[in-house]
């Protein structure tokens, strides 16, 4: 089964083990086939940018180097988005949920994880 990993849990869950992303993070990549629209990449970059411009403590380019070591073990795949959804008024949810369509992933109530 696959489910998309959204930017927000990831980086919620780097910032803090143990929390609710995390856990769910943890799940996602241990149990399913987890897929990543390239927006994720772009989303973490976008923090980074700006967490360095903020003085954030945690060092933003860890977060890249994350992506990257994922992605290179397997435990994500970046996928390309090939026609996009206009249904969030958020621009950047429309690849997660076109990832999502077009990938054919589940939705599944143990999984899912709202920042808001």
């Amino acid at each position: 089964m696959k489910v998309v990993l959204d930017a927000n849990v990831f980086i919620s869950a780097f910032m803090k083990r143990g929390s609710k992303p995390y856990n769910a993070m943890k799940k996602a990549l241990s149990d399913f086939e987890t897929i990543v629209p390239q927006q994720f990449v772009n989303d973490i970059y976008s923090f980074a940018v700006q967490a360095r411009k903020k003085k954030v403590k945690i060092n933003p380019d860890d977060f890249i180097v994350a992506i990257a070591e994922l992605e290179k073990f397997g435990l994500i795949e970046v996928v390309e988005v090939k026609k996009v959804v206009n249904i969030s008024q958020h621009e950047a949810d429309n690849h997660y949920i076109s990832a999502a369509i077009e990938n054919h992933a589940e939705i599944k109530n143990t999984l899912l994880y709202s920042s808001k």
